[in-house]
């Protein structure tokens, strides 16, 4: 393979197997699953809004029961914050995971760091994106460094930043309308 700045060029002639298993079996006739590769600078995103039932699943499955989350009079007067319960932190930045490996399943997750810079409120709408910014092929997987971000208010208003690393089995994306 040759090594083109800090990607490897993965195109040759003969397709590597883990190509030709994800492009075989996750293709469709449909032209947005038309097999793409990522490659540095793709961006990866999903929206989604937080209702009052995933922050009360997650408060339970995960043990945060702090009333930031489940008490609106508490999280006002003493959380300080002025529109009440703000959705966990946790289940905001896992939406990374969730773009990673609905775009590439069996990716493995290995780190990420996070920033929280603002609440996140129920019934907001955020934007989950990540962007590959390294891309290095390793024992026939492919280690990728991503910067993350979640946005509310339509990518106004910055609530998470960090970076994210995955270990990803291709680089074949399932799914294209998330693309840029």
């Amino acid at each position: 393979m040759t090594r083109i700045g800090r990607v490897f060029r993965i195109v040759s002639a003969s397709p590597h197997p883990a190509l030709l298993f994800f492009s075989s079996r996750y293709s469709s006739s449909s032209p947005r699953a038309t097999a793409r590769l990522l490659r540095v600078g793709d961006v990866l995103r999903e929206s989604r809004r937080f209702s009052e039932s995933d922050v009360a699943r997650f408060s339970e499955i995960s043990g945060d029961r702090n009333p930031i989350h489940l008490d609106d009079g508490f999280a006002r007067d003493i959380g300080c914050f002025d529109r009440g319960r703000v959705v966990h932190g946790m289940l905001v930045a896992s939406l990374f995971s969730s773009i990673i490996a609905s775009h590439v399943p069996g990716s493995v997750y290995v780190s990420q760091t996070l920033k929280f810079i603002s609440p996140v409120y129920i019934g907001d709408e955020v934007l989950a994106e990540v962007e590959a910014t390294y891309l290095r092929e390793h024992k026939k997987r492919y280690i990728v460094k991503f910067t993350s971000k979640c946005s509310t208010n339509g990518g106004g208003s910055l609530v998470i930043g960090g970076e994210t690393t995955a270990i990803l089995p291709t680089l074949v994306l399932l799914d294209r309308q998330n693309l840029d």
